[in-house]
């Protein structure tokens, strides 16, 4: 296994060659990934290591499986990876789509000709918007079943779900996440600038046949990349920004810029920054993953409270999720054990104290219970996770969901509320209390 890295403002990016089983499913691959903001990872997919099907995920095998399935549209304006040429009166950092939809046979046919033109040297890309194709989830067991066996033959830390990955345990699916997602491109298709959802972990394969291009920037840059967003005067965590990699540069913040071809995974680490750009007709899959390290627990915590904040949701139901490891993980690191026991703690009491004031205004309680795979109940005002205790409007046919301090802000006796709860404080205790730390 040869691997070799860098720092400097202009990085050589991290890859690994792998050759055999053995290097694929080694420690020492794993820990290099975790050791470096972003890396590539080559011949993990040919036939002599985890012969992983790429051409089950070719446009010409989702078109034969499921041409009239519909995927999600962004239409772009062509541009250089270098820059961001804004267009009439827009920022020169906002990367502007616009949303609409297609089946998958009908994108494929664009995708051909895109494809024709690029083999005979056609241009034209560049004197009319271009359409990406984004975000088809692979999440359905039925329909996907042959594209999704593919995922059991790679190692436990790139599986979609394994007992070493922190998403395995949310309960329910968090499309894109826990999920696979793919994405059809044509020459200059843009993913922009973002980090991901509650910094957690991803992994991107090029199915080919183009390569793609990209750009990244360790966690530790990420205060500095929120101050270039705004000076431009876009949203960090919500906007849609392309950033000048000289603007990186010249506030010091170090870039890696690399090209990922088809069979080249990416390995994207806790909290980095990245954009990517198609330079040819190209599909790619990539789903989240969370190591279970103490780095990526307190980085997705700090993230959820940031998130609260900046009132941005976070995807990722930390408070429940917490109290599933509590259930099922027998955890020996002292740090990742007691940050997952605060969570419980700080949570407990809030159920107590929610409760409470609940009884003292008189509002109904009912057990609601909790069934298998039931997704997180988010607030329907402040949009941040509830857990256990939901308060929900008497009256209304379809009831929301509201956390107890957007439910006092409304009606400041909560007249009209009642309360479903999940879970009882007994049940609760007793997995606070069970979990104990495997010496």
């Amino acid at each position: 296994m040869k691997m070799s890295s860098s720092v400097n403002l202009n990085p050589k990016t991290p890859r690994v060659q792998i050759k055999t089983p053995k290097d694929a499913f080694s420690q020492e691959l794993f820990q290099f990934c975790l050791e470096n903001p972003i890396t590539v990872v080559e011949g993990l997919c040919s036939p002599s290591v985890c012969d992983f099907k790429l051409g089950k995920f070719s446009t010409l095998s989702l078109t034969k499986a499921w041409p009239d399935h519909p995927i999600e549209i962004r239409t772009q304006k062509f541009k250089s990876a270098e820059k961001n040429v804004p267009m009439a009166g827009r920022n020169s950092w906002d990367c502007y789509s616009a949303r609409s939809q297609m089946t998958i046979r009908k994108y494929g046919e664009y995708q051909g000709a895109n494809f024709l033109r690029e083999k005979n040297g056609v241009g034209g890309n560049s004197a009319h918007g271009i359409q990406f194709g984004t975000n088809l989830d692979l999440s359905d067991a039925k329909m996907w079943q042959l594209q999704l066996q593919e995922f059991n033959k790679l190692p436990p830390a790139f599986k979609l779900y394994s007992p070493g990955n922190l998403l395995s345990y949310v309960g329910h699916n968090i499309l894109g996440m826990n999920t696979v997602q793919l994405y059809m491109k044509v020459k200059g298709s843009r993913t922009p600038g973002h980090e991901e959802n509650n910094k957690f972990c991803a992994v991107n394969i090029n199915v080919g046949p183009g390569d793609c291009e990209w750009f990244g920037v360790a966690d530790e840059y990420w205060p500095a990349m929120y101050k270039l967003c705004q000076s431009h005067g876009m949203n960090y965590l919500k906007g849609s920004w392309w950033p000048d990699p000289e603007e990186c540069f010249a506030a010091g913040i170090p870039v890696y810029r690399f090209i990922q071809r088809p069979g080249d995974l990416v390995y994207i680490n806790i909290g980095c920054v990245h954009w990517v750009q198609s330079l040819g007709v190209t599909n790619n899959i990539a789903w989240n993953v969370g190591p279970l390290v103490p780095l990526q627990f307190r980085a997705a915590l700090e993230r959820y409270d940031f998130n609260k904040v900046e009132n941005y949701k976070s995807i990722v139901p930390m408070i429940l999720l917490s109290w599933n490891i509590g259930r099922t993980l027998w955890i020996r690191d002292p740090e990742f054990f007691q940050l997952v026991k605060k969570v419980l703690s700080n949570s407990l009491d809030k159920s107590r104290k929610d409760l409470q004031q609940a009884r003292r205004h008189n509002v109904p309680i009912r057990h609601h219970g909790k069934k298998e795979g039931e997704p997180v109940h988010y607030c329907g005002s402040c949009e941040e996770e509830v857990f256990n205790t939901l308060f929900i409007k008497k009256n209304e046919k379809r009831p929301r969901v509201f956390c107890l301090e957007c439910a006092l802000q409304s009606s400041p006796q909560l007249e009209d509320y009642a309360c479903l709860q999940e879970y009882t404080l007994d049940e609760l205790t007793t997995v606070y209390e069970n979990f104990k730390r495997l010496e």
